[in-house]
């Protein structure tokens, strides 16, 4: 177990009492100051899990056990520490450990299979010091589960186990420190490789029976399937948590799909609206629908228009000329730049005759139009449907 100011820390795998300080306290019946004195003075295994600090049930029961039956006052300073007893006696055995298919030399350390990180390094092909590194950069990294640092003890036991003809591990013999890994340890730096043997496992896993029965589950919908698959036969899930966590990502996958499609469209109207802004602030209008009706006929020549006009609005003297002079005006107020002279469609049409010069004709829905503009005395402004 390792020293940090005052505290005696164990690794997060090496206990299975582990609880926070206050749910310890509440649990042997004591107050949580007292409880957190003995960890900080060092009479309690703890450890660092995250950002809390984790004490040893276990132990705090034995240290009250122990104040209970001797005359130490309740007073720290009285109390043995961890540090003063004898050294835990570490049961050391090396072991082959097979990883994605190459053996390579480990160790049981009170029956927990371990590795040194130096060695998957070599075996990987990865500069010394990356892979822990990387692991740490992590945040489903969990100190002490996937690796940690032997302590004292835990050295001083592999080293009397490894022989001479171990050269492999002969670094062992004089590191000052080792950090080894777990097998969950194991099974994450070969997922982060990007070495032939890492996409050789990972290409093995996605082919597993684990990988088919994740697949199945998903196709079929079974929320229950895939929670066991996951779970296995060692942990218990809580399905209602699971469904509730599912239903929530779901809907998050859905609401950033509707956003970025409201956004893909809005990005497409603009692109739009921006393409016709040109045309738009030129003021062009649309061409008239040509009409096939005899109202939009054009065979009658100004004098014709003219007489038509003085015959159904009183008062008023049209000529030719000023038949001539109003569908001018028309036709530019309703075609704006785009009037060439030729007239308007349905309307009025400049003709070639035979003669020296072109002739205008127009038809009845012209009449009707100068009609009802000379009969409502106004200036046009605009086109009459």
């Amino acid at each position: 177990m390792a020293r940090n100011k005052g505290f005696v820390e164990a690794p997060y795998a090496s206990h299975t009492d582990w609880m926070t300080v206050a749910d310890a306290a509440k649990t042997i019946g004591l107050r949580v100051a007292q409880v957190q004195g003995w960890a900080q003075n060092g009479h309690v295994v703890s450890c660092k899990h995250g950002r809390r600090r984790l004490v040893s049930l276990g132990t705090c029961r034995q240290h009250l056990d122990r104040a209970r039956t001797r005359d130490w006052h309740g007073r720290a300073g009285n109390a043995p520490r961890l540090n003063d007893r004898p050294p835990h006696a570490v049961t050391c055995e090396i072991v082959p450990v097979d990883v994605a298919g190459h053996q390579l030399v480990g160790a049981r350390l009170d029956g927990q299979e371990v590795i040194a990180v130096r060695l998957l390094e070599e075996l990987l092909g990865l500069a010394r010091g990356s892979l822990a590194q990387k692991m740490r950069r992590r945040a489903d990294f969990v100190p002490g589960v996937h690796m940690f640092n032997l302590n004292a003890d835990q050295m001083q036991a592999i080293r009397g186990h490894v022989s001479d003809n171990m050269t492999e591990v002969d670094f062992i013999r004089h590191a000052s420190r080792i950090t080894v890994l777990t097998a969950a340890g194991v099974s994450m730096a070969l997922m982060l490789g990007d070495s032939d043997i890492c996409r050789r496992l990972r290409r093995e896993l996605s082919t597993s029976g684990f990988m088919q029965s994740v697949g199945e589950s998903v196709r079929d919908q079974d929320a229950d399937k895939f929670a066991r698959t996951l779970a296995g036969d060692q942990q218990t899930v809580d399905l209602e948590q699971f469904r509730r966590d599912m239903i929530t990502e779901t809907r998050q996958i859905v609401q950033d799909a509707v956003r970025d499609a409201v956004q893909v469209a809005v990005r497409e109207s603009m692109q739009s609206i921006i393409a016709l802004l040109p045309e738009l602030m030129a003021g062009i209008q649309p061409q008239p629908t040509k009409a096939t009706s005899k109202q939009h006929r054009c065979n009658m020549r100004g004098e014709t228009v003219a007489r038509l006009i003085r015959q159904n609005v009183l008062g008023v003297k049209m000529t030719a000329n000023g038949v001539h002079d109003l569908a001018r005006s028309i036709e530019q107020k309703r075609l704006g730049l785009r009037n060439d002279g030729s007239g308007l469609e349905g309307y009025s049409e400049l003709r070639n005759t035979g003669g020296a010069y072109d002739a205008r004709f127009y038809s009845p829905a012209m009449v009707t139009l100068m009609c009802d503009i000379m009969r409502n005395g106004q200036i046009y402004m605009g086109f009459v449907q």
